[in-house]
């Protein structure tokens, strides 16, 4: 089963499918290096609680 997570009309924040999560569209506007990681990562790991997973497993992450 594929779940949409946050969805609006054309992306979702995640997708969810059997042991697999992706997710995608965490920027920051933070105005300093040390906070940039804080404001990307703090969603993803709300994302992922969501879809019942955690950090433990992410395999990659893309930079664009």
């Amino acid at each position: 089963m594929i779940t949409h997570i946050h969805t609006a009309a054309r992306t979702g924040k995640a997708v969810s499918h059997a042991t697999m999560v992706q997710l995608c569209g965490h920027l920051s506007d933070g105005a300093n290096v040390a906070q940039h990681p804080r404001d990307c990562l703090s969603p993803v790991d709300l994302l992922l609680d969501e879809t019942g997973s955690n950090a433990s497993g992410v395999c990659l992450v893309l930079r664009t």
